[in-house]
């Protein structure tokens, strides 16, 4: 664990990067707003905003390629030797998908501090009344989010081979950018925001990650989020990214209890 405790390093160092690179300096700036940019508050639902989409995607997927491996290595190293003493692998699996989900909620945690931290560096932060609420959304979203999707990869792993595990998951992500920017640009094109596309942004895991696509009834929290007409609420993004955590510990529950130490062993000696 204090191997993979070194990497919250990485968080805090992009976070500041991310800031710095984005902000000029000699103003004030709200904490909330610095909250928001790691938010995606200035993505927009339409591929000309790309570019904004990827850079803000950096935090994450730097976590994703540190502990893609987090439950992956341990499996690997403890094999069967450490399971055939009547270990119970679901507990096993499960202590070490709370540990990845602490990580996961550090890291957010971090990178947005580091964040603030480069804003003040530049100029000056002040503590708006919304900045808690954004806070506790964004701890709690972007925490399931690096949990489920890392957590994902660690899974893939274990079935499939590490190689596969976070191209996979990659993969996926990638996609699931692209159709949420490609659902915005038809409903531009077609100026109709119908129930499939609204159905189609709401399966996405992406969306719910993107606060510009959000609403909420709190009034501090509305004033300071560009819905862009979507009205995602912020509690149906919270539940979303729970089942599909949840989802995934399942999948992975089964999968260290059928996985066949044999593959591992091939995968390791070649």
């Amino acid at each position: 664990m204090k191997y993979y405790a070194r990497f919250l390093f990485i968080g805090a160092l992009t976070g500041f990067f991310c800031i710095l690179v984005n902000y000029d300096g000699g103003r004030e700036i709200a904490a909330s707003s610095v909250i928001l940019c790691f938010s995606h508050i200035q993505v927009g639902c339409s591929f000309s905003d790309a570019y904004q989409a990827f850079f803000w995607f950096i935090p994450l997927i730097l976590f994703q390629i540190f502990y893609g491996t987090y439950i992956y290595r341990h499996f690997s190293s403890a094999g069967i030797y450490f399971f055939s003493r009547n270990i119970n692998r679901t507990a096993w699996f499960l202590a070490e998908a709370m540990r990845l989900y602490v990580f996961s909620l550090a890291y957010s945690a971090i990178t947005a501090l580091s964040g603030i931290l480069a804003a003040a560096f530049l100029g000056s932060v002040s503590f708006d009344g919304a900045a808690v609420i954004v806070t506790v959304y964004y701890l709690a979203i972007y925490s399931l989010y690096l949990f489920a999707v890392t957590l994902g990869i660690n899974v893939l792993s274990v079935l499939m081979g590490s190689n596969f595990g976070f191209t996979g998951v990659a993969g996926f992500e990638l996609m699931s950018i692209a159709l949420f920017m490609l659902m915005g640009d038809i409903a531009a094109k077609t100026e109709s925001q119908a129930a499939i596309l609204l159905m189609l942004l709401n399966i996405n895991p992406y969306t719910h990650i993107v606060f510009s696509v959000h609403s909420s009834k709190n009034s501090q929290l509305k004033s300071i989020i560009e819905t862009n007409g979507w009205n995602i609420d912020f509690n149906s993004s919270v539940l979303a990214l729970v089942i599909l955590s949840l989802i995934i510990v399942i999948v992975g529950c089964i999968a260290v209890n059928r996985c066949n130490f044999l593959v591992n062993d091939r995968e390791t000696v070649s």
